[in-house]
């Protein structure tokens, strides 16, 4: 059976979103977009939709844990000045969808809404924060389990799946085994857990997470979920900011190993404000690769955001994080000629 992919998002009233449809990829996904337009929440969204088919709560239900409005209240996550969010997510295997208002308080709801195929199904998901959480380690994940904390889950959930034990190296096929040899060359040792710290072990003895840079502690992460099958090719993958914290020399690893996932049939959503990320993605890809990207930006005029997608890069308009540099690169020129 092939795995589910995510096809069509319908969005109205919802956050920064007065209206806006989208059509996916079955591979890569790439948004690009200014602060404030939305990028992140459109990952959480999906996220959320997707990991509702393991918790069997409704689509609403789950976006408080992922969002977390003040309050828990629900309704806070409609549009400002509308009365109603509504949500529709297509995918291969069937569909979802959600309303709620303004004035909703959030109420755990035990009965699925939208059609009942979505959850007769079980969608792998996993969710990469642009923020780090390992250096906390294994000890995130009591401390949320016990304690009322204002944190969203995704970064509870993506702890409680690196702590789980490798696989036996049998159990791993060829392609995972590649992957894993190539971030493990990158880097300066082997990831081991002791308690509730993880750890990087190396000749020179075993380094504390506190004490390794989050770029490498980002590489670490990577290694762990693919050697635990956490990531696996029945994955939708979500990576908020691949880049933060991340040398650039390092993003040509990052990039190949989300387009090797792609080509063995994961799809792929990505947020990126960086242009090594889009520039090493459009270098590295090849004709048969699958890949979206989408410009997010508002207009000024009603200050609504509105998406334009395409299929090269090259033709997305506005871009940016392209923009950007170029911008850059004149204002040197001019000041390399003496502002002639």
């Amino acid at each position: 059976m092939k795995p589910t992919k995510l096809t069509r998002l319908s969005v109205g009233n919802f956050t920064a979103f007065a209206k806006l449809e989208l059509d996916f990829s079955p591979g890569m996904n790439v948004f690009v977009g200014a602060n404030a337009t939305g990028k992140t929440h459109l990952l959480k969204l999906m996220y959320a939709a997707c990991d509702a088919t393991n918790t069997k709560e409704p689509w609403e239900a789950r976006l408080v844990p992922i969002f977390r409005p003040h309050r828990d209240v629900l309704g806070r996550l409609v549009h400002a000045k509308a009365g109603t969010a509504k949500l529709h997510l297509k995918s291969t295997s069937g569909q979802i969808t959600a309303s709620f208002k303004r004035e909703k308080q959030f109420a755990r709801i035990s009965r699925p809404a939208g059609p009942d195929s979505w959850y007769d199904m079980l969608i792998d998901a996993v969710y990469l924060p642009a923020r780090d959480m390992t250096e906390i380690g294994p000890g995130l994940v009591s401390l949320y389990d016990e304690r009322e904390i204002r944190l969203e889950e995704t970064y509870r959930t993506i702890m409680a799946s690196a702590i789980l034990p490798s696989y036996r190296p049998q159990r791993l096929g060829k392609d995972e085994k590649q992957l894993l040899e190539v971030i493990r060359r990158e880097l300066p040792g082997k990831i081991t857990m002791e308690g509730k710290e993880f750890f990087l072990r190396h000749k020179w003895g075993d380094l504390e997470f506190t004490l390794v840079a989050e770029g490498m502690r980002k590489l670490g992460l990577l290694w762990l979920l693919i050697a635990n099958g956490t990531i696996n090719r029945d994955t939708i993958l979500f990576w908020d900011e691949p880049e933060s914290n991340l040398n650039p020399k390092l993003m040509g690893v990052v990039i190949d190993i989300l387009l090797a996932w792609q080509r063995l049939g994961v799809q792929v959503f990505v947020a990126t404000h960086n242009y090594v990320v889009l520039k090493e993605l459009d270098l590295r890809r090849t004709p048969k690769d699958k890949i979206r990207y989408y410009s997010l930006y508002r207009i000024p005029e009603t200050d609504q955001i509105v998406c334009d997608s395409e299929d090269d890069l090259a033709a997305v308009d506005p871009n940016f994080v392209v923009d950007t540099l170029a911008d850059l690169y004149d204002r040197d020129l001019e000041r390399a000629l003496g502002g002639k």
